[in-house]
């Protein structure tokens, strides 16, 4: 089985969706966010093709809405938002990640893994991930994480705007505009069905095993998520400043 790579708006709402007494509401993370260092997953994702065309399509949105006087007076030339539009981006999608990561009780987790998989299995864990036969798994999925974060960060960066009330003369999320060009350059459906079909043909031991090892990983994770911190977090509160960082660009809120 392939690794889960859902956003983490999908979480939210997923533990935000109201539900029957007997229900227990589960947040799922993909557990490459919990491996690797916020701030250089950000920006590997928005480094990435695919999330470069999003981030085009952001400054392209602030490009449009951003108060022509304002920006004269403080001496910012309109050819510079795109790498403003990439440094509020990748400033926010760390800090949106951080502060969801607070709600994960890592050494419940770290316990819960060792408990299921053997003392060693963290260690075992990492030197698999250099093994020959799981290297090109590894690489595959990369390109599906760069996709998923860049994705989620986008969504939720479009969705914010929209609830504070800033005033962006469009949204800039394929799945808000419906830009079909974007929509087909995810590589995401591409990648899972490489990854499915590699695993499906693949008679190696040691990437059975690898993916023994991760699924474990990320059911240890998704049963240590704090979702009742979680219910109580708006999705604004995920990313503070963002309205600073706006009129930093002279586009303020509607009155």
């Amino acid at each position: 089985m392939r690794l889960l790579l859902l956003s983490f708006v999908a979480a939210l709402i997923a533990v935000q969706t109201p539900r029957s007494v007997s229900a227990q509401p589960q947040a799922t993370v993909p557990l490459s966010y919990v491996d690797i260092d916020p701030d250089q997953l950000v920006d590997a994702a928005f480094s990435a093709p695919y999330g470069r065309l999003l981030l085009a399509e952001f400054a392209s949105a602030l490009a449009g809405s951003a108060d022509e006087a304002c920006l004269q007076g403080k001496g910012i030339e309109t050819s510079s938002l795109p790498d403003r539009a990439r440094a509020i981006t990748v400033r926010q999608g760390a800090q949106f990640i951080r502060r969801f990561l607070t709600m994960v009780d890592r050494p419940a987790l770290e316990a819960a893994f060792a408990a299921r998989m053997g003392a060693g299995a963290e260690a075992e864990l990492a030197k698999l991930r250099d093994h020959p036969d799981v290297r090109p798994f590894i690489a595959l999925d990369t390109v599906g994480r760069d996709a998923a974060v860049a994705n989620s960060i986008t969504e939720m960066l479009d969705r914010n705007l929209l609830v504070l009330k800033v005033k962006l003369a469009r949204r800039f999320h394929p799945l808000a505009t419906g830009n079909q060009k974007l929509i087909e350059a995810d590589p995401s459906d591409e990648i899972n069905d490489k990854l499915d079909e590699l695993v499906a043909t693949s008679k190696s031991a040691a990437l059975a095993r690898y993916l023994e090892l991760t699924d474990a990983a990320q059911e240890a994770l998704n049963q240590n998520i704090n979702t009742k911190t979680l219910l109580g977090v708006r999705n604004v509160d995920l990313m503070p400043g963002l309205e600073n960082d706006m009129a930093d660009v002279c586009i303020g809120r509607q009155q």
